[in-house]
């Protein structure tokens, strides 16, 4: 469960659903059960996030990453792959 808490800074009912909406994704984030306040940072991290999100959504629509395959070995004998992306 997301909570909002209206302070003294004026928010309109949209900001502080919105806030309240924030603080219940990290709830469920955190696992069941859960009652999570909002704090103003969970705004700013979940910006930062989506930032992140669209860079990369845009570098793959772009072709702008490049796929490395890096052996794995166990005992000197080839086990597998690790995917590597630049």
């Amino acid at each position: 469960m997301g909570v909002a808490v209206r302070s003294k800074i004026k928010l309109s009912a949209n900001e502080l659903i919105t806030n309240a909406d924030i603080a219940m994704f990290e709830a469920k984030r955190l696992g069941r059960g859960r009652v999570i306040f909002y704090q103003a940072d969970m705004h700013q991290i979940l910006v930062h996030k989506q930032d992140i999100e669209d860079e990369l959504a845009d570098a793959i629509s772009n072709q702008q990453l490049s796929l490395y395959l890096q052996p794995i070995h166990e005992n000197k004998v080839l086990k597998g792959f690790e995917a590597l992306s630049r």
